[in-house]
């Protein structure tokens, strides 16, 4: 070869775009990790296609190079507020900040989706996480999900508060309304989010009135549908919504005038319903579900959320809900 030594180097992996992934193993490869984006800015121009993949050759197996997890949300106010005045500010938004921070050795990337889009990505993986999702039978199968990190209201009825005395004869000792008698007999018109999922108790009550009286319930289709079933509650068009507790009260909030609207737990529904974090099922999110688990169980993490979610309850359910929390065991989920 004429005393030229000649090296054959091996097809290196692919250069790609991406942002550079966070190493998560040694100290010697977090550092490498973090070369391999001035590797990439270099590469093609100064060093060469050659030398660049030489050092990616060499470089990547021992960097711990993992596909970035992404982080999927959606608005869903006062849990997640993405838009507006309050935009940042809600119960959830605490958690992630607070949760992701103490995950900052992991890339994680956040996405914002609508949230049946959410769904269908976090099945399909390869490594999504999310705050948002309950644990249902028929997820369990594609997700897995963390023990809770805490607690909320499940589905109320939210009424005018000047329709209170049409109420009192519905309500139980226990001070919560049964849905199932109010629509036997309290001439009320119910307003609801079609396509809307209500809880596994209360759904069944839903089809029932809606096959006994369909004039005495009213569907309404938007995407925020529970915010234009408030403005008909306020115009007297409807006389009670299903939502939330907290969402009902970020709604009313946001007409200036809450103290017009009021907030009754169902008997029918569960006494609360667990959050949890969840992510894809499968073998690239097990490091990063190991210490979600970890942050579900801690007590900061636990604080967060409780402090914040209570910010977005109306006050008159504020010592129900604590009363609840001390019987966790009783959740839906």
């Amino acid at each position: 070869m004429n005393g030229v030594m000649s090296v054959r180097i091996s097809p290196p992996p692919a250069v790609s775009d991406e942002a550079p992934h966070v190493c998560r193993t040694t100290p010697l490869a977090r550092r490498i990790g973090a070369g391999m984006a001035r590797v990439r800015r270099l590469c093609g121009a100064p060093l060469g296609p050659a030398v660049c993949g030489l050092l990616l050759y060499v470089c990547a197996p021992l960097s711990g190079w993992a596909d970035p997890i992404i982080w999927l949300g959606h608005d869903a106010p006062p849990a997640d507020i993405a838009f507006g005045p309050d935009q940042g500010q809600g119960y959830g938004d605490a958690l992630i900040d607070a949760t992701l921070h103490a995950l900052s050795r992991y890339e994680i990337r956040r996405q914002e989706v609508p949230v049946v889009r959410e769904v269908q990505l976090m099945v399909q993986g390869p490594a999504d996480c999310s705050r948002d999702l309950m644990r249902t039978s028929d997820r369990e199968d594609a997700l897995r999900f963390t023990a809770p990190f805490g607690y909320v209201l499940p589905v109320g009825l939210i009424i005018r508060t000047s329709d209170q005395a049409r109420i009192a004869p519905y309500l139980t000792d226990a001070q919560t309304v049964s849905l199932r008698a109010l629509m036997r007999g309290g001439g009320f018109v119910l307003g609801l989010a079609q396509r809307r999922h209500y809880g596994n108790t209360i759904d069944p009550v839903i089809a029932s009135a809606q096959a006994a009286a369909p004039n005495r319930m009213i569907s309404v289709y938007e995407d925020n549908g529970t915010d234009t079933l408030v403005k008909m509650l306020g115009a007297h068009h409807i006389d009670a919504v299903l939502a939330y507790p907290s969402e009902a009260y970020y709604l009313a909030r946001r007409t200036q005038a809450p103290d017009q609207y009021h907030a009754y737990a169902l008997t029918e529904a569960p006494p609360l319903i667990s959050t949890r974090f969840s992510c894809t099922r499968n073998s690239a999110t097990d490091s990063v579900f190991a210490a979600l688990e970890a942050q579900a169980r801690s007590a900061p993490v636990r604080n967060i959320n409780q402090s914040n979610y209570e910010r977005w309850l109306p006050p008159n359910l504020l010592p129900l809900y604590r009363e609840r929390l001390k019987h966790p065991e009783l959740s839906a989920n």
